[in-house]
């Protein structure tokens, strides 16, 4: 289905943050993440503020490859994926763009594009920065950026003005219809087995690409895995780089993102889902039944 928001109202909406600090300071503490993460995690939060913007207009779905991400590598990847990348001198007013301060060729920093300059700059609107972190510095604001300074330009599809504008009375009804539609199928079965579904679901969680696939992984690290099926789990020699998924979840555990679920990695996750009160077992590193069923658990939560 079409979108009905428009580019103005993703600028108006951005613009209208502009001020909104994290508190305390220095602590990615902010409303941006309580909304992605359904709690206040301390964070980066430049692209949990993008995603904010857009879920307050009323479409995710129009962002790279309709994905859900807080990680701006993945969201570049997304980006030249979708089709929809535009030069570094072509950007428009609610375009996407994706920073590379550092000149090493990975994205670092995500912002919306209010408007192009005359000096063909940009000014944007961004989340997590200040006049002396580009991103990392803890408020909305509205910054100068240069050609230079880009990695990626991404135009949504969005709606024109006037469709938007006719369609706004039948919003309403379309809303609720939709909400009312999901059903528990949605679900996981709390089995303790994970299977090509609950790899899916996990991605969709954590905002990777959704195809059941966790790949990369070593054979050293199969024994930790008991529970991990290889329909979907897909093990290789250690020189693997590991997966796009198990770096989300080692970022929400907050571990090393190295792609590969190791024995580090799962104690990690069952001291979180203990302390979510998803799992009762030993920290023990070993990924068994009692540990995909408290990650089943929470998976659920967050569907």
């Amino acid at each position: 289905m079409a979108t009905k928001v428009t580019a103005a109202q993703v600028v108006a909406k951005a613009v209208s943050q502009i001020g909104v600090k994290e508190s305390p300071k220095n602590s990615n503490k902010v409303k941006y993440n309580v909304a992605y993460y359904g709690s206040n995690t301390a964070a980066p939060w430049c692209a949990t503020f993008v995603w904010w913007v857009f879920k307050e207009c009323g479409d995710t779905s129009i962002l790279p490859l309709g994905k859900k991400s807080d990680y701006c590598p993945d969201i570049g990847d997304y980006i030249i994926a979708s089709g929809r990348k535009k030069a570094k001198n072509a950007g428009q007013p609610g375009d996407i763009v994706l920073f590379d301060f550092n000149g090493n060729g990975t994205s670092d920093h995500i912002g919306i594009i209010e408007k192009k300059n005359s000096d063909g700059s940009y000014s944007c609107i961004e989340g997590n920065t200040s006049l002396t972190s580009n991103s990392n510095g803890g408020e909305v604001m509205r910054r100068k950026r240069y050609q230079s300074q880009i990695n990626h330009i991404y135009r949504p599809p969005y709606a024109s003005a006037s469709t938007s504008s006719t369609s706004t009375s039948s919003k309403s009804s379309s809303s609720s219809k939709s909400s009312s539609s999901k059903s528990s199928s949605s679900k996981l079965t709390v089995d303790g087995k994970w299977g090509k579904n609950t790899t899916k679901k996990s991605q969709k969680v954590l905002g990777t690409v959704q195809d059941g696939i966790v790949s990369n992984q070593w054979k050293s690290c199969k024994k930790y895995l008991p529970n991990c099926l290889t329909d979907s789990w897909k093990f290789g020699s250690s020189n693997k780089t590991g997966s796009t998924m198990v770096k989300a979840l080692q970022k929400l555990v907050g571990v090393s993102r190295d792609g590969v679920m190791g024995k580090g990695t799962v104690k990690a996750l069952q001291k979180f889902l203990k302390k979510k009160g998803y799992y009762s077992g030993s920290i023990d590193g070993i990924c068994g039944s009692g540990t995909v069923k408290g990650w089943q658990k929470y998976v659920n939560s967050k569907l």
